[in-house]
């Protein structure tokens, strides 16, 4: 289990108790769907063909879990939006929370760390570098996705390459670019990549939503309970 989960999980305690009222129901929600995305497993029984392949198995049970913790963060959205200071409205569910929310809490160094960890390896794993060419022009040909989407994945593509400057909310944009794929557009998990390069690249993105979503919900609950205690003492 995530080590920042027991810190969420006492500061998710903290402020129940601290509260007069009923819990909000989002961030109820918001809850049990991390809980549940935390602690889910899958198999596959490998009676069809594609999963006769236990590297296919580990890909599309990456997948599944990748997307059950992007709709754990969409309920978080839903939270966020609820409250005074945290989100911007009118943009994208990639971009939406303020960036001085991201410093604050630290969750834009979980997203900057993730982005070098697939520049470091495009950097020192040659059939990684080839695969994740192959990624970024399946992506960029997508006729079903934004322009302002698939401009956001290729600045890490640019980023990767030549330097190109970034914000951090990018690897976001990624993770909801493949969201959009597999969901609406019929996408497989391969993405065009080998299953070995996908595994790694998949376990990049789980860590990365996973962190980023802890430190920022342990970041929104621990300002939460001190607005509650300094109107108290007023």
């Amino acid at each position: 289990m995530n080590k920042l989960f027991s810190i969420y999980e006492k500061a998710f305690d903290d402020y129940l108790k601290l509260i007069q009222e009923k819990l909000p129901r989002t961030l109820y929600l918001f809850n049990i769907r991390l809980n549940i995305s935390l602690d889910i497993e899958i198999k596959f029984n490998g009676q069809m063909e594609i999963t006769k392949s236990l590297e296919a198995q580990e890909a599309y049970i990456k997948v599944i879990k990748l997307l059950e913790r992007w709709n754990t963060y969409e309920a978080l959205n839903h939270y966020m939006k609820e409250l005074a200071g945290y989100v911007k409205k009118k943009e994208s569910i990639y971009t939406m929370v303020n960036s001085n929310v991201l410093i604050d809490s630290t969750a834009m160094q979980v997203l900057k760390s993730c982005i070098e960890k697939i520049s470091e390896k495009y950097k020192t794993m040659n059939e990684f570098r080839n695969d994740i060419e192959k990624y970024f022009e399946k992506i960029n040909s997508d006729n079903n996705l934004k322009d302002t989407l698939k401009k956001s994945c290729e600045n890490i593509h640019q980023y990767i390459l030549n330097g190109k400057n970034i914000t951090g909310y990018e690897i976001l944009g990624l993770i909801y670019a493949e969201r959009n794929m597999y969901y609406h557009n019929g996408e497989t998990t391969r993405m065009g990549m080998k299953y070995c390069n996908r595994i790694e690249l998949l376990n990049i993105y789980i860590e990365c939503i996973e962190d980023y979503m802890l430190k920022l919900v342990i970041y929104i609950l621990n300002k939460e309970i001190g607005h509650i205690t300094n109107a108290s003492t007023l």
